[in-house]
């Protein structure tokens, strides 16, 4: 400070201006003028040399007309010579010898001098990273420790252990001791034991570090052993040059090759150029300028080591995270075949942490199962565990650690413990663990409270051996904001690491306080997924006309929608009240000591009471479209026509959850002070209290599109305690200063349960189950302490309530005869989730209700439905009935009657059939039946199909009527009836337009057998409008516009004094499929190629076939994938392939037919006698035609064109409905695609 001063005022002194201006102002109205005159320095006196400016000189001077650097005055130095080395600032006169640095520091020309002892002790953080390698090791690394004269290289260390904490190293086990080493291997230690680990450093002096940082570690519970069938290569045992890290990720270069060269597949474990430990596996090998260079991807010690399995001191959270999980049982098949079977986890306290049990394979594990057994706790229980929760896991989804959010009051200790632990690909915990995981703290921090422990992070510790965290709370910790403690998990040998965050809310405490907080929270999660499809397909000739093609976007998008309300109130109540004090005072002699001590009895009552509200409310939505545009190529009309479809569903579920809870507790405190002259007293509690607790739940959970409705109340808590806590305290004051102090301890405590509720647990063997197949149910009760459960009370509920709940009794349990089990069986009738639930209550009355709840799913027992596409096809006093066959089942049942809501209960025919058609006979004409058929599988279980009807008539499908005016029409009675319209979703060659569904006619019609011939048109007409007049008159009439075909038919009903019109899109398929529910009348359809379908030939005229030789016919030689070989093609004459079972020829092929039907979707569910959409622009037309791809001559196939044009394909069918007359009003729809040539 002396130097530094001096040199400020030297500064001072020399910085003189040599050259001063001066103003000097003549006569007004003049200039002003500038002069200046020169100062002169005196000679300088000589400045004297400080090099290192710790104010001593060696005695150089120098005089300068100005200072140099380096130099001061005399006056500025404490001494102008003595610094016998002027380049080091701590050697001067009077500085003190440092021993055993070889310098003459004091400049006294000894160095070292007789009598210097080094005493400084080297300074040492102590073990850095300990990790159990084995079941009988263990590897300890730390920093080198720094001293004053010994180099690091010369440091000493000693290794000790013991089983104690604390312990004292003379009475401990001395493993070694090292020079200039930071690694230790400790062998020869016993499995699954925890050790405390101590290293000490020595400097040559003997000095050693003064602080004992002990760190402790469990050894693994099993042999670690390297797996055979891998290679490992480990470059620190074969003393390998540390390979260099490459420049891509991953890559190692390698100076030499070890013992093995390096290949893939291989494991290498070792440690880098820079000192970092690395597992890896290798994935290729390469030479690179004489080098080896390795490219490597992470590895695991699961990888290179048998199976390790988590060992009974690790403390686990529930695998699905509800935290009211009693156990988890586990299923394992060794790959030998044997089985195991055990729990592995249990809850071990009330905090609901988990303990693993040991356990050991004889054989290495092929697979495992678990199962929790879940105690339904309420919403508000899993609310609370939710938000206390704390977890991370590392970025490849591997290593999680775990803790919880805690909160804590001051004069309270916090024991936090932190797991971490492999997981699986699903996240739940892998029993297949990797030794060397540790968990790490990274310290306790706070934005602004003061940390005045000095021991640094308030005072708290990590506990190794227990991986926790433990803190004393004092008074000076309480603050509004929470401390963070920071953890990090990382594995010993992989690239493993995750860190993790935990708040921590420390709160005051005071003698009297009440409080009342509430707090809410309100989230809305909203997740949007779409999944596009794009179909293109365009066929051309070899001129490049386009006959077929269409591009197609489809996609199916949604949005799922979370959204959860909680809102929680709790008020406390803490009044203290002082009975009664007294003091007594004694004044004694001890010896020639004069004793004052003050004796303090003091009585004080403590009134504690609580109030809990919490209300949770939830809703799940799901929301979702499916969307088809695009454009398909019509060639009747050479356009690109619009395709569009659309579907929508959803689904909507809610939760709503109230919980209140209240307690009370009454605490009378006598305390005894003993106080020795008014400043060491020593104080003595003992505390009795009684304590009261009652908490109730009500629960609803929703669903709203299902109907399903669940509500359920239970009384969660009701219990009473008594109990005494005992403590001590003391502390040693004089006047404010406060030099020592014990906090209140407390040195024991005891409570007894006056009475409780009992508790229930409820378990399903749901394995395997099934429609119709009965679930084994299971509930555990155990009484409460003096209020036993009243087993009259109880009561079993399934939801939702499709399904038998059988009860099979109660037993009381051999071994605990105050636990009582009741069984009961549930036969589900329905596939899907079921909730089943056991309640009941105690003698108190059914105030006290309780419930456990289990749940399981329900798989379908075939028959899962009732048979599909029945259908009802009558006949002369009986009706035939025609269905798909089911898979699983053995019978079917027939069941009708009269009236509509045929089941078995009600119906007044039930026949049988072992085969999929049954014709039920000796039934009245006139009179309309209803139909269901039953299919029924091994196990009994039996489903309906949908229902149908039909009419017995004394004049059946088959009778004919022809015209009246000589053009030879024939039609054919259709008989009124039920069947599925459309085509099933795995027909070949279906579209989307075909959906599936039940249709019933009413009434009779008649159909023209054969298509109108071009003959009879021009009869009624007086004109030929076709293209192929040189087929001849007998074959069908085309090139007609729906518009020219209502001509027609007004003018032939003019003729005939009939009512003819066009059938129904309805109508047509009824008639041409004839009681077939197959794509073609004659059977299942095989489509070979475009225009190449086996089955067609027999029954159609169609692009595969149509080839003929007439003068006019059009040019098939490019049409691709023909049945037979054709050049030209046209239609054909009416009739000549075979009909189908009603005598209806051509209903596939040849021309397409018109329907009286605007084209539109089709409805959702069955309807009766449809007429087609309201209006549109587009007639249907339906059967395929000559020129036509195979599929879409199908029974189902629908097409469509504007009514005003006609082309070379178009005919039309006509029909006459009995008791009906008049055209039907016209409707409008659009059809998005067709295919002409």
């Amino acid at each position: 400070m002396t130097a530094t001063a001096t040199r400020k005022n030297r500064a001072t002194a020399t910085t003189a201006t040599p050259l001063s201006i001066r103003a000097r102002k003549k006569s007004a109205g003049t200039a002003w003028i500038r002069t200046a005159t020169a100062r002169t320095r005196p000679v300088p006196e000589p400045d004297t040399q400080d090099t290192d400016a710790d104010g001593y000189s060696d005695g150089t001077t120098q005089r300068a007309a100005s200072q140099p650097a380096g130099y001061y005055p005399a006056s500025a130095l404490t001494a102008i010579s003595g610094d016998c080395d002027d380049g080091n600032t701590d050697v001067h006169p009077d500085t003190d010898e440092i021993c055993g640095d070889g310098m003459d520091n004091n400049c006294n020309g000894n160095i070292d001098e007789p009598g210097c002892v080094d005493e400084t002790p080297p300074e040492f953080a102590g073990i850095v990273t300990i990790n159990a390698t084995n079941n009988d090791s263990v590897l300890l690394r730390w920093n080198p420790a720094t001293d004053d004269t010994t180099p690091m290289g010369r440091m000493a260390y000693r290794v000790y252990y013991d089983t104690a904490d604390h312990f004292d190293p003379q009475n401990a086990t001395l493993v070694s001791e090292t020079i200039g080493t930071d690694t230790e291997t400790v062998e020869g230690l016993t499995a699954g034991t925890q050790y405390f680990f101590l290293v000490v450093a020595l400097d040559e002096a003997g000095n050693t570090d003064p602080d004992r940082i002990y760190r402790t570690v469990r050894t693994a519970p099993h042999v670690i052993k390297r797996r055979r069938d891998v290679t490992l290569v480990d470059t620190i045992e074969e003393q390998l040059t540390p390979p260099v890290p490459g420049e891509a990720e991953g890559e190692y270069v390698f100076e030499e090759d070890p013992d093995e060269p390096l290949a893939a597949g291989q494991y290498i474990v070792g440690q880098d150029s820079g000192g970092s430990s690395f597992l890896r596996r290798v994935e290729s090998v390469r030479q690179e300028n004489g080098k080896t260079v390795a490219a490597t991807a992470p590895a695991s010690m699961s990888d290179v080591i048998d199976p390790v399995y988590m060992d009974s001191a690790m403390v686990l959270e529930s695998p699905d995270d509800i935290a009211d999980v009693t156990e988890v049982r586990r299923e394992a098949r060794g790959k030998n075949g044997e089985q195991h079977a055990f729990t592995y986890r249990e809850k071990v306290n009330s905090d609901r942490t988990y303990i693993v049990k040991e356990y050991d394979y004889s054989t290495p594990v092929d697979a495992v199962r678990d199962e929790a057994v879940v105690f339904r706790a309420g919403k508000r229980a899993r609310a609370a565990a939710a938000r206390k929760k704390a977890s991370a896991v590392d970025d490849t989804g591997r290593l999680k650690i775990v803790a919880q959010n805690r909160m804590v009051r001051v004069g309270s200790d916090l024991v936090l413990p932190v797991q971490a632990y492999l997981v699986d690909e699903n996240g739940q915990i892998d029993p297949r663990q990797e030794p060397g995981i540790r968990i790490a703290f990274e310290g306790l921090t706070h934005a602004s409270v003061e940390d005045k422990s000095g021991q640094g992070n308030y005072g708290a510790y990590f506990d190794d051996g227990n991986n926790r965290l433990v803190w004393t709370v004092k008074k000076d910790h309480a603050s509004k904001k929470p401390y963070t403690a920071k953890f990090r998990a990382s594995s010993l040998f992989s690239d493993l690491s995750v860190e993790l965050a935990v708040q921590i809310d420390v709160l005051a405490k005071g003698k009297h306080s009440s409080s009342f907080d509430t707090s809410h929270k309100c989230e809305l999660n909203t997740e949007f997924y779409f999944e596009p499809e794009l179909r293109t397909a365009v066929d051309t000739s070899k001129l490049g006309r386009i006959r077929e093609g269409e591009i197609i976007a489809s996609g199916r998008f949604g949005v799922n929608i979370d959204a959860l309300y909680e809102f929680t109130a709790e008020a406390k109540l803490e009044k203290k009240k002082k009975l009664f004090q007294r003091t007594w005072t004694s004044i004694y002699q001890a010896g020639p000591l004069t004793v004052y001590q003050d004796i303090t009895f003091t009585l004080d009552a403590k009134l504690t009471a609580s109030a809990e509200a919490a209300v949770s409310a939830g809703a799940f939505s799901n929301l979702e479209s499916f969307l088809e545009v695009g454009a398909r190529y019509n060639p009747e009309t050479d356009e690109w026509d619009m395709v569009k479809d659309s579907g929508f569903s959803k689904s909507v579920t809610m939760n709503l959850s109230v919980e209140g809870k209240l307690g009370a507790e009454i605490r009378l405190i006598p305390q005894i002070d003993v106080t020795f002259y008014k400043v060491a007293t020593g104080s003595f509690f003992v505390e009795p209290y009684l304590k009261r607790a009652l908490a109730v739940e009500w629960v609803t959970d929703a669903d709203i599109l299902r109907q399903i409705l669940i509500s359920q109340y239970q009384m969660t808590d009701m219990s009473a305690y008594l109990g005494v806590e005992c403590f001590i305290a003391a502390d040693l004051t004089v006047w404010k200063w406060e030099l020592w102090k014990l906090d209140k301890k407390k040195l024991f405590s005891f409570d007894y349960p006056l009475f409780s509720l009992p508790t229930l647990s409820l378990s399903a063997d749901g394995a395997g189950a099934a429609v119709a197949r009965p679930v084994p149910l299971t509930a555990a009760v155990k009484n409460g302490k003096k209020n036993p459960f009243d087993e009259d009370s109880a009561s079993w509920n399934a939801y939702p309530a499709t399904g038998v709940i059988t009860v099979l009794g109660r037993e009381t349990d051999p071994d605990d005869p105050e636990t009582t089990r009741f069984r009961a069986t549930f036969t589900p009738e329905e596939a899907g989730e079921y909730k089943i639930y056991f309640s009941g209550n105690s003698r108190f009355g059914a105030i006290t209700r309780q419930y456990a709840m289990t749940s399981f799913e329900a798989e379908a027992s075939e028959p899962a439905q009732g048979p599909k596409n029945l259908t009802a096809i009558p006949g002369n006093g009986f009706v035939t009935l025609n269905w798909d066959a089911l898979d699983g089942a053995v019978a079917y049942s027939v069941y009708g009657g009269t009236e509509t809501g045929v089941t078995p209960s009600n119906a007044v025919i039930a026949e049988s059939s072992v085969s999929s058609a049954y014709t039920v006979s000796g039934l009245t004409n006139g009179t309309k039946y209803y139909f269901v058929v039953a299919a029924e599988n091994a196990e009994g279980g039996i489903k309906l199909s949908a229902e149908v009807s039909a009419t017995p008539s004394e004049n059946p499908a088959g009778e004919t009527i022809t015209d009246t005016s000589g053009l030879g029409m024939t039609l054919v009675r259709i008989p009124a009836g039920t069947f599925m319209m459309g085509s099933p979703e795995d027909e070949p060659g279906r579209y989307w337009d075909e959906k599936q569904h039940q249709v019933t006619l009413t009434r009779d019609y008649y159909m023209m057998t054969t298509e109108v011939t071009q003959a009879q048109w021009e009869a009624v007409m007086g004109e030929n409008p076709s293209w192929f007049k040189n087929c001849g008159g007998n074959c069908p009439v085309e090139d007609v516009s729906w518009d020219d075909v209502q001509v027609f038919i007004t003018s032939l009903n003019a003729m005939e004094g009939r009512t003819y019109r066009l059938p129904t899109e309805a109508e047509w398929e009824y008639a041409a499929r004839a009681g077939s529910t197959t794509a073609l009348y004659n059977g299942p359809i095989q489509i070979l190629g475009y225009r190449n379908a086996p089955a067609l030939d027999p029954i159609a005229w169609y692009g595969g076939n149509s080839g003929v030789s007439y003068a006019g016919a059009w040019d098939s030689s490019g049409w691709s994938e023909k049945q037979y070989n054709h050049n030209r093609a046209g239609t054909h004459p009416v009739a000549q392939k075979q009909p189908n079972a009603w005598g209806l020829y051509d209903m596939s092929g040849n021309v397409w037919e018109w329907c009286q039907d605007w084209y539109g979707d089709y409805p959702d569910g069955a309807v009766v006698d449809p007429e087609g959409a309201d209006t549109g622009s587009s007639r249907v037309i339906r059967g395929g035609g000559w020129y036509g791809n195979a599929r879409y001559c199908r029974s189902a196939y629908r097409n469509y064109r504007i009514s005003r044009f006609g082309r070379s394909g178009s005919g039309r069918r006509g029909a006459s409905a009995p008791q009906r007359s008049g055209v039907r009003d016209e409707r409008s729809g659009e059809r998005p695609e067709a295919f002409f040539e």
